[in-house]
This record gives structure tokens, sequence and C-alpha cells, in this order.
């Protein structure tokens, strides 16, 4: 009986095995394929070539920099997937290109279900953060895991790290910028920045440049922009991506417990290590021709400069201080010393600057309880033992802190107390803590919904930990504001406020005073802001500062919409007397969907005289190098600067098919940081797309450079032309020429010539054969003639796999016999393996 029963079992399993293994399918297209999304391409090479002349030229400029390797791995590749087998979301990009951004690399997998969370790869490294002394939020790449259960909380990390969190401080100059971070590859929304202690919002109260790390206090649109005086204090936090320099290992957990009707308790212990080896090595970085002289390209990293840099355009060696200059206070921006065409290829090979490290080995650990008292009572204390070993000089100390405020129905009254010891250090994050012995206290009251007040005090010592001791500075902030809303239609806020800051450090001492009225109107199509503040430094360093602004938009219509905006600052010191300004006018214009017209302009000068001497805002006290945070890899004093931008766009849309379109501007820039130079010209551009057989796009530029002080004016004009399509159903072609004109820049005006045509036959379905062929010819300055030409044939093995044959010959040659770089010929036959993905 139990052998027939089995049997029938069996026949039954048979019988569905099937619809079983169709159900599976079906669950795996679902659930796993169907949630995962590829992008990008790959291509790898088998490479057979003889190769003479510059080599280092034909590997830099070829196959991603990996020119004359037998084999060649390139592409760009994402794997995103969200839910996957409703368990975990996975984000993988890997990139091979030497116009690579190099924060787009990642490796992530996060699993979140249940009471469990795991993160793998490159994750943003984050503890509960219970504990403000032991807040921890990098980005690393490595292992954390989370788990909770009703009132329990734990989370854990072990990680390499990735980032580099430093503070950096700074005085306004008289402008909005830019200011410079000190660093370059921000990592993007790690920053935060205060002024005067209050902090900015990004996207309302300043921009940023991630790449180069500089700030501009305007909103994207430009419409909100506000120029910092120099009594005013600029402090940002932030997180740079690490290249060289030692890797790191940070490991640590946190724990929080919610006491039934007593609080939450917290525990944190993490520690960080510092790496063992130096991953110092050079990089190679490519851009492709920015136009005129006054352009900078701005390095990845900041680079080492007692190391090799070379520059080579097109695969010719550049001589820094004749073809190519660095900007005097930022290492990282270069400059080329004549107009570069986007056909040309820019190459810098250089070592970046080594990373500061952790300076030994640090851990730290930290209690912390958080309760309410009744209804309106909130009491926050913490504790926390911090020690840096491995070093010549080891540290160790204590952080306690005290929070307490009380909510009074129409207002709320705060105080804390919080005692770094000098020597206290914490495992480094971005965030303004700092080794500081302070107290503060503040008030807000509502007394009805027409008036609020808001006062608080501030009293601190902070300590400014260097290389060769402490230096113990006394800071204390007294402010007091009032608010009042009146009930006419159309009327904001008005806003009365008072300031003042007394800051001591040794035996200087300045007082800093200020009192400001602000407002906003509203009426109609009018939606505008005004200001007016004043400060007055007294003590060891006197002036004063007065600030008028105003800003605002108007849309006249639905389809013309205007800004404004105007700051003046009025500055006077021991020095002498100057006033900055900041004009702004904006317009946009759309008679039609078809036709579109915008005007911008900027006129700026930050008075000449920026700045108090060796004024120093207390708000800077301890932020550059503590016991948090690394301070910047380099210090830089900008001076004053002044800068014009006159732009006008039209754009014309005759039919669906084609675009019209010409700018004019005028730039002007002056100062310690910029190019030092006037830049007028003219762009126009069209395109018209017949059919398919027939698709033309068509281009030109003129720019006139006075560089200031110099006695030549470099002219350029480029003219461009690509016309591309397909004949029937088995021919297609691309046809590209472009041309350079250069005068006025003496022994380096340069005209070039450059010309492409390719054409593709399909000979079946899955086989193609085609011919391509580029050249260009270089005149004047560093004359060279570039001819590359190639055949290849290839057979579409897949939808997204493709294999291809190629002939290839590329020979450069230079018509000035004194240049030897840059000249090559290679000759060979190549065999490549291509994905293609997308959906």
């Amino acid at each position: 009986m139990r052998s027939g029963l089995a049997w029938v079992s069996l026949g039954f399993a048979v019988a569905l095995l099937p619809s079983t293994a169709h159900a599976q399918t079906d669950w795996v297209k679902q659930k796993v394929l169907d949630r995962i999304i590829i992008t990008g391409n790959r291509e790898l090479g088998l490479h057979f070539e003889r190769i003479s002349g510059d080599q280092t030229a034909y590997s830099n400029s070829n196959y991603g920099g990996l020119g004359g390797q037998r084999f060649t791995d390139m592409g760009y590749l994402r794997i995103e997937g969200r839910k996957v087998a409703n368990l975990f979301n996975v984000d993988l990009s890997f990139q091979d290109s030497r116009f690579r951004d190099p924060q787009d690399e990642k490796m992530t997998l996060d699993f979140d279900q249940g009471n469990w969370s795991v993160g793998l790869g490159d994750v943003n490294g984050t503890l509960l953060n219970t504990n403000r002394f032991t807040s921890f939020s990098r980005r690393v790449r490595g292992f954390s895991a989370g788990y909770k259960s009703g009132p329990l909380r734990i989370k854990t990390l072990r990680t390499e790290t990735r980032g580099e969190p430093r503070s950096v401080s700074m005085q306004g100059n008289n402008t909005r910028g830019p200011y410079y971070l000190q660093s370059n590859q921000i990592l993007r929304g790690s920053e935060r920045v205060t002024v005067d202690g209050v902090e900015q919002k990004f996207g309302e109260d300043y921009t940023i440049d991630y790449t180069l790390g500089a700030i501009i206090f305007e909103s994207p649109s430009g419409a909100n922009a506000r120029i910092i005086p120099p009594s005013s204090t600029i402090v940002a936090t932030y997180e740079s991506l690490g290249f060289s320099g030692s890797s790191g290992v940070i490991e640590g957990a946190g724990l929080s417990y919610d006491i039934k009707g007593g609080g939450r308790l917290g525990l944190t212990g993490i520690r960080q290590l510092s790496g063992a080896t130096n991953r110092g090595s050079s990089r190679l970085e490519s851009f492709q021709g920015f136009g005129p002289s006054t352009t900078p390209y701005t390095q990845d990293f900041a680079p080492n400069t007692t190391a090799p840099i070379t520059v080579r355009v097109d695969g010719v060696l550049q001589i820094v201080g004749i073809d190519y200059r660095f900007d005097s206070a930022n290492p990282s921006v270069f400059y080329m010393n004549r107009f570069v065409p986007s056909t040309s290829v820019v190459d810098v090979v250089y070592t970046p600057l080594a990373n500061t490290g952790t300076g030994g080995d640090r851990s730290v650990w930290s209690v912390d309880y958080n309760t309410k008292i009744g209804s309106r009572t909130t009491l926050s204390l913490a504790q926390a033992f911090g020690e840096q070993t491995n070093t010549d000089s080891p540290k160790s100390g204590q952080a306690r802190s005290a929070e307490l405020s009380y909510d009074f129905g129409k207002g709320r009254i705060s105080g804390a107390t919080r005692m770094v010891d000098d020597d206290f250090v914490s495992v480094q994050s971005a965030g303004f803590n700092r080794n500081e012995k302070a107290s503060n206290i503040s008030l807000e009251f509502t007394p009805n919904p027409g008036r609020r007040w808001q006062a608080s005090m501030e009293n601190s010592s902070v300590a400014s930990v260097q290389s060769t001791g402490v230096t113990r500075s006394r800071f204390t902030r007294t402010a007091l504001s009032h608010q009042v809303t009146p009930k006419v239609e159309g009327n904001m806020p008005l806003t009365l406020s008072f300031e003042r800051t007394t800051n001591q450090t040794g035996t200087t001492e300045t007082n800093l005073d200020t009192a400001a009225l602000s407002t906003a109107y509203r009426f109609g199509r009018w939606d505008s802001t005004f200001s007016l503040a004043n400060s007055q430094a007294s003590g060891d360093n006197k002036g004063s500062v007065r600030t008028l602004s105003a800003q605002g938009r108007y849309r006249a219509t639905e389809r013309l919409n205007l800004t404004f905006g105007a700051e003046q600052s009025q500055v006077t010191s021991d020095t002498g007397s100057g006033t900055g300004r900041e004009y702004r006018l904006g317009m946009d214009y759309r008679p039609s969907d078809k036709y579109r017209a915008a005007l911008t302009f900027s006129d700026s000068d930050s008075g000449g005289v920026s700045n108090f001497g060796s004024f120093t805002g207390g708000y800077s006290y301890g932020y550059s190098g503590n016991g948090f945070t690394n301070g910047p890899l380099t210090q830089t004093n900008y001076s004053a600067a002044t800068g014009r931008r006159l732009q006008l766009d039209l754009e014309a849309r005759p039919s669906d098919t084609s675009v019209l379109g010409t700018s004019f501007f005028s730039i002007r820039s002056e100062g310690s940081v910029t190019s030092n130079s006037t830049t007028t010209g003219a762009t126009a551009y069209g395109s018209w797309e017949a059919s398919d057989a027939f698709r033309v796009l068509a281009n030109a530029s003129y720019s006139r450079t006075n560089l200031i002080g110099s006695p030549t004016e470099p002219v350029a004009t480029t003219l461009g032309l690509n016309l591309d399509g397909q004949l029937g159903n088995r021919w297609s072609y691309n046809t590209r020429l472009s041309t350079l004109f250069s005068s006025g820049n003496g022994d380096f005006d340069q005209n070039s010539l450059s010309y492409a045509a390719s054409v593709s036959y399909r000979v079946a379905q899955r086989q193609s054969l085609g011919f391509s062929y580029q050249g260009n010819k270089v005149s004047g300055y560093l004359p060279q003639d570039d001819n590359d030409w190639s055949v290849n044939y290839r057979y579409q093995i897949w939808q997204s796999l493709a294999l291809g044959l190629v002939y290839r010959n590329h020979s450069v040659v230079n018509r000035d016999p004194s240049v030897s770089s840059g000249a090559y010929s290679a000759s060979g036959l190549h065999l490549e393996l291509s994905f293609n993905f997308g959906r």
C-alpha cells in the first residue's frame, strides 16, 4: 500500500512539475528580473598594434587612457534594483572614462525587512546619533546593520573611510562669492553652512559647485542673493572625497532603549583606526577644450605641487607659464593661455595631495539620557570619553553636556551647558562640534499672532588645537529680535534685531554691535524683500559696515517675468573705506511657445576695502582642526574682486523639426581667484531635421579676450557643421567639419581645421560594414597633422551584445621641428566585444 501511495505521489509530482517550474519562472521574472534595471555599456578590446613615436601621448589619447595595452575594459555600467525578491535594494555603478565623475562610482546593497536592516558597500554610515559628541554620519565603504524591536534599537558598522570630514571658516569679503571651501570633490549633500551662527539652506540661501568646492550666496534662479560683509563669518563643515592618503577603518555600535515612562537611554562606542599604507598615485584627467583662455580647468582633487604635473593638448606637452598657468589662490585650477576648441583634448597627469589622515587611532565611548518631564519640560544629558593613541602626543579627555527646555504655551525657554576638554577627541565626522566650555540660554515669546520676541545669550571659551599647542579664545554673543506682522494685505513681517558679540584671543579684544531691520512685501504681481543693517566694531579692531539690500520678482504677464536685486555695503576700517555693490537684473520673455528671449545682467564690486585688517569674527574660533574634524588642506586668503556680466539669449523654433538660437555676452572679472580678464563674444546655432535621410546642425562663435595687464588681445572664431542621416534601409552616414581662426595672441595664434566622416552599410540583419576617417590640421603655434582612419566589421550576436573586428591606422605628425612630444604612428587589428544596456 505504501509503495502504491508513493507511486501515486510521484505521479502527482511529475504532473505538477511543469506548472511548478512555470510558476517559479514567473516569480523570478516578476520579483527579480523585472525589478532590475541595467543601463550603460562596456567594451572589451583585444589589440594587436605596431606603435612608434611618443608612447605616452598615444596611451593618454586612445582607448580611455589605455592605448598600447593588449587588453582593455572600458565603459559605464549601472545596475539598479528596488525590492528585488522582496528582500533587498541594489545600486552598482562602474565606469572607466577619462571624463568620469569620481562620485558616480558606487557599490551598494541594502536589506530592510522586519526588525533587521543591513547595508553593504558604499553607504552613508550612521549610528543612532543620540549623543551629540558621538554623532556620526560619513560616506564609507563597508558593512552596517541595524535591529529594532519595541523600545530597543541597535546599529553597528565596520567600514573603510572614503570621505574626509573638514571644517573651514572665513570672513566675508563684501561679495556673494564664490567662497572656496579649500577642498575639491565635496560629497554631495554632506555640507552644512552657517553665517554668523545661522544655518543656511541649500537652494534658498546658497548654491554650491561640488567639484570645485565653492559656494555662492544666492538661490539657483539668482533672484535671491546677498553679499557677505567682512564683519560676518562663514563656517562650513563637509566631507570631501578621498583619493590618496592612508585608508582607515571605522567600527562601532550604538544602542538606545526607551524606558517606559522614563525617557530614552543611549550607549555608543566607536573607534577609527588609521591606515597602514599610503595610496598616493598619479591620476589622469581629461577635458574637452573649453574655448577662451579665461575658462578654468578644475582638477578633481587638490594636486601635490611638489610632484610632477604634466599637461598635454592633443598629446603635445605644454609648458607651464607659457602655454598654461595655475590659479595663484587655488592650485586645483589652471587656465590655458590660448583658445582651445572643443575638438581638442586637454590631458593632465598629477598626484593628488594626500589626505591629512586621522593623526593616530581614535576611540570614543558615550552615554546619554533624554526624557520629558511632564508635558512641557525636556531634559537631555550626554557624557563621552575620547582618546587618541599611536601618536607622539597621545590625548584623552571628557565631554559633557546638559540641555533643558520648557514650553509655556506662548513661548519657549531653553538653556544648555557644554564642557569639552581641550584634549577630547572623537571619531571624525562633519559637524559644528568643537572643544569648548560654553553655556547658552534662549527665549522665544509670541504674545499674539502678530508679534514674536526672541532673545539669546551665549558665553564660550573655545580651544583652538594646533600642533604647537592650544590657544584659548573667549566668545560671547547677546541677541534680541522683535518681529511684527501687520494686519494689512500684502505686507509681511517686519523684523528688528540687535546683536552684540565679543571676541578675545590673548590680549586682543573686539566688540561687534549689529542692528538690522528687514521686511518683505507681496502685492499682486510683486514679490520683494528689503533689509538694512549696521555693524560697528570697537576695541583693538575698529570699523563699520552698513548694508542695504533689495531684491524681488515681478510677474508682468504669464509670458514675461522680471527679477531684480541690489545690495550695497559700505566698509570703513583703519586702512580706509570702500563701497561694495551687487546689482542684478533678469528678464525672461516668451511671446509664444516658439520664441524666447532672456536677458541677464550683474555688476559686482567688493569695494576695494573688503576686510577689517586683522579682524576675526568669534564665530570662527575652534573650527579649523579640533577634536571632531580636520582642518582644510590649504589655507587661502581672498582679496577684493569685481565682476560684470551681460548676456542676451534668443531662440526660435520655426517648426517642430528646426531650432535657431543666438547669444551675445560680455564678461569681466578681476580679483585674486578669477581669470582677471574681459571677454566679449557671440554664439549662434541652428538645427534642422528635414527627414531621416538628412539632418543638419550648424554652430558659430566669436570671442575677444582682454587679459588685464597683458598687451595681447586674443580673438577666436569657430565654425561647425554636422550632417547625418540614413539612405534607405542599409546605408547611414555622418559628417563633421569645424574650424578655428585665432589672432591677436602674438606667437600663440593657432588655426585648425577638423573634419570627420563615417559611412555604414548593413550587409545582413545582424551584420554591417563601416569606414570612418577623421583628421585635424593645425597651423600657426604648434602646427600638427592628425589622421585617423579605420574599417570595421560588426556582428550583432544578441540585442545588447556585438562583436567587432577593426583595422585602424592613426598617425600624428608635428610640423614644428623643435617639438617631439605628441607625435606617433599606430596601426593594427582590434577585436572588440561590446555590451549595450538600457531599457
